[in-house]
């Protein structure tokens, strides 16, 4: 199991088939990613559609294309809840239980602000003005827009 963050930086190499736990933007560029390199990628996602996270509209058809082109199989409205020695086992709507066979499987379920910075920073009497994904994590969209705020109020 490894985490899209260090599969993306090139830390975790996959060996054949993979499972992407999540269909958001991570989870989707992961899968391209790693489609593109040869694996055989299955997005596993319990929402309804993949690329709906906010700030994707525009991006959302492109990438739905792009999924289908590599030969990405999508599951939607499907939850993992489990893991075997040879991949996964998720349940969808109907309660119907399916195995996916991986490799290795991928988290793309989000992430959490990193303050630690920004923290050390104000405890040391330093002005600090936080933005991006030390606030929430988003779309670079949002930060780039904070940045030019914080910019312009000084």
């Amino acid at each position: 199991m490894a985490q899209a963050a260090d599969v993306l930086m090139g830390r975790i190499a996959a060996e054949e088939h993979v499972v992407i736990a999540g269909g958001g933007l991570v989870g989707c560029d992961t899968a391209l990613f790693l489609a593109r390199r040869g694996h055989p990628v299955t997005i596993v996602e319990e929402g309804e559609d993949v690329a709906l996270d906010e700030g994707a509209i525009l991006n959302r058809l492109g990438l739905k294309e792009k999924l289908a082109e590599e030969g990405i199989a999508v599951r939607t409205n499907w939850r993992i809840t489990g893991l075997f020695r040879e991949g996964i086992i998720a349940v969808d709507r109907g309660w119907d239980q399916h195995r996916v066979l991986a490799d290795l499987v991928v988290l793309a379920l989000g992430f959490e602000p990193r303050r630690d910075l920004s923290e050390g920073l104000e405890a040391a009497g330093m002005r600090v003005w936080p933005l991006g994904d030390c606030v929430e994590p988003r779309c670079v969209y949002d930060a780039i827009h904070e940045g030019y705020r914080a910019g312009s109020s000084l």
